[in-house]
């Protein structure tokens, strides 16, 4: 399914907004802190060396722009979304890949996926093409 124009976006975010609903006590507001985290020294803090929460590796899946959290068939994953126009869903607890990926905005100067949202078993992604795309995410 696609949505053009500003009218079909529009619809599209009122309804996310709506099904995400608002902060309450049983969803955290986080908030931006004052400024960046740093070690002693005024350094920033060195990335923590592979452990046994390991890496997920995109497996050429460049420049990410957009990551969403959520569950399919159940279980925890992650949905991620890059320059090359392709929207990626992996599994959290294996770091594998949920199926092939979704084909987004087509990648071309200037172009790219800004969005990405796993809503229920629904993935919505969205770029700088006007344009959102859904997909129902079948139990894999």
């Amino acid at each position: 399914m696609e949505f053009r124009g500003f009218a079909g976006i529009a619809g599209v975010v009122v309804l996310c907004a709506a099904l995400l609903g608002g902060a309450g006590p049983e969803r955290p507001v986080w908030t931006r802190p004052a400024k960046p985290c740093t070690e002693a020294g005024g350094a920033p803090p060195a990335l923590a060396p592979r452990g046994p929460h390991g890496v997920l590796d995109a497996g050429g899946h460049g420049d990410v722009s957009t990551v969403s959290t959520g569950h399919v068939a159940g279980r925890a994953a992650v949905a991620s979304a890059g320059s090359e126009g392709l929207v990626r869903v992996w599994d959290l607890a294996t770091l594998a890949p949920i199926g092939t990926p979704f084909p987004g905005e087509r990648a071309a100067p200037g172009r790219s996926l800004y969005a990405v949202a796993l809503v229920g078993d629904t993935l919505i992604a969205g770029g700088t093409g006007e344009a959102l795309w859904t997909w129902r995410l079948a139990p894999r």
